[in-house]
Formats: structure tokens, C-alpha cells, sequence
């Protein structure tokens, strides 16, 4: 008996929109250190490196940097205000990324799908991956 593999695929801009709660939370940092907000669309390009990234990008689109432990506060102000609010706006994307059918040529072996998020880790969103 061969036993089943594990499909694990990120859940954020895979079968779910997170940016507007994203840019949301981007926003409330922003507005908290009195800079206008980033418009959804020109900030879904900012996303992308972690909660760290996004801020510095949000605050450089201002001609602003921060150093270490201010980024750190605002990183900490996101992610408490983007756990409170994970789930306000995100919606289904359209035409999701259907992994069944990804790989239904290996018709033959047994699968169990893991979506999973980075969004409401701490560890991970304050984490740059570049």
C-alpha cells in the first residue's frame, strides 16, 4: 500500500484575495505616522517580502525611511491590526489556481491537499524572505 503525498500550497493569492486586508492594514500604520494611504491598486505591486518589506515600500512611495526600530513598531502595529482584521475584506479570486487539476496526470497517487497561510503568523509576516 503506497501511502498518500501531501500537496501544500500557500491559501493568500492562491484561492483567496488578502491584498485589500493587506493594504488595509498597511494603511493603518500609515495613517498612524500621518501619511496618506496607498490606493489598492498601485499597492498590490508592494506586496510581496513580508509585513517588514511592505512598510518600508509604503513609507519609501512617501520619500520616507524609518530605521530598524521604528519599522519593528509598525511591523508589530500591522500584524496586531492585521490579525484583528484578516478576514474584513478578502474575497475568492476568480479563477483560482485549481490543484487537482494541476496534476491530475498523477491520476494514479494517492493526494491530501494543505492550503495554509502565512498571514496570521507573527513569526512569519515580520520575516523577510527575499
Amino acid at each position: 500500500m503506497t501511502s498518500a503525498r501531501t500537496v501544500v500550497f500557500d491559501l493568500d493569492g492562491t484561492l483567496v484575495d488578502t491584498a485589500p486586508d493587506l493594504i488595509n492594514a498597511l494603511n493603518f500604520v500609515l495613517a498612524r505616522e500621518g501619511l496618506p494611504p496607498v490606493p489598492l491598486h498601485s499597492a498590490r505591486n508592494m506586496i510581496g517580502a513580508g509585513a517588514r518589506r511592505l512598510i518600508e515600500r509604503g513609507l519609501e512611495q512617501e520619500g520616507r525611511t524609518a530605521g530598524f526600530e521604528d519599522i519593528t513598531r509598525l511591523t508589530n502595529d500591522f500584524i496586531d491590526h492585521y490579525a484583528a482584521h484578516i478576514a474584513d475584506v478578502f474575497a475568492p479570486l476568480r479563477r483560482p489556481w485549481k490543484p487537482r487539476s494541476m496534476i491530475s496526470q498523477h491520476a494514479d497517487i494517492a493526494l491530501r491537499f494543505a492550503p495554509t497561510s502565512w498571514s496570521g503568523c507573527r513569526s512569519c509576516c515580520s520575516t523577510n524572505w527575499d
